[in-house]
């Protein structure tokens, strides 16, 4: 029958108001008395229309939190009237993204994964932990590695710049000793070059009496007169002034 059925999840219990107790001290309300000519002038159809709309209970609002949500209304392009159908909402709190158990219904919902996973899961962190520590200790020994290969490699370039400077060094030793040799000898590469001078003078001179016979041959004198410079050993003699052909005159 129906008394017997369960009431569905959307009836909504019709609970008679709270009669509350009136204030003796306050006055009584006049009553006005009713004109028995005007209550038999009212129609009968309206008293049953209004004692219908009496018996139709409110419409079922749902409480704060509650599972049950009316759905959107249905809009029709005709002038008929908008029916709303009330679906009970089944959707239920779903696990966190990653987790390990399922959700088949409102009473095997787990708050959290069975027991037997914590100890898969605590292993599995222990070998997440233990592959970053030696990962840590891998990046500290590439990093100490890294600075003794940059303090070998500043040692290696110091040590060749300090070779380099002394090659440098005695270059310029080696300079400032040729200079000096070449001061030291200049003035005795001016006499020289002035004695040749003096006797290819004297030889042009002598060119034009070469026909006479009692004038022998002079080049040997010349040849002690000049005073040539005794360092030949550190300095390099022109080409020019260190092959002469005296027999060509």
């Amino acid at each position: 029958s129906i008394i017997d059925a369960p009431p569905s999840p959307n009836h909504v219990f019709n609970f008679p108001e709270v009669e509350f107790e009136e204030d003796p001290q306050e006055e009584p309300e006049e009553e006005f008395e009713e004109d028995p000519e005007e209550d038999s002038e009212e129609d009968p159809d309206e008293e049953l229309e209004v004692e219908a709309e009496d018996d139709v209970p409110p419409p079922a609002t749902p409480s704060v939190g509650s599972p049950i949500t009316p759905p959107p209304l249905l809009e029709s392009s005709s002038n008929t009237k908008d029916v709303a159908l009330i679906v009970a909402n089944k959707a239920l709190d779903m696990p966190p993204i990653g987790s390990t158990y399922e959700v088949e219904g409102p009473l095997s919902v787990f708050l959290f994964p069975p027991f037997y996973l914590h100890g898969h899961e605590i292993a599995r962190l222990d070998n997440n932990t233990e592959l970053l520590l030696s990962n840590v200790k891998y990046l500290k020994r590439c990093e100490k590695k890294r600075k003794i290969e940059m303090e070998v490699s500043s040692f290696e370039i110091r040590k060749e710049k300090a070779e380099e400077m002394e090659k440098i060094k005695k270059c310029l030793g080696m300079l400032e000793r040729n200079y000096s040799l070449v001061l030291s000898d200049r003035d005795e590469w001016k006499k020289a070059f002035y004695n040749l001078q003096a006797w290819v003078s004297e030889r042009l001179r002598r060119s034009a009496l070469d026909a006479r016979p009692d004038i022998g041959d002079d080049s040997q004198f010349l040849l002690g007169s000049l005073n040539l410079p005794s360092r030949r050993d550190h300095l390099v003699v022109p080409s020019s002034l260190s092959i002469i052909t005296f027999n060509s005159f």
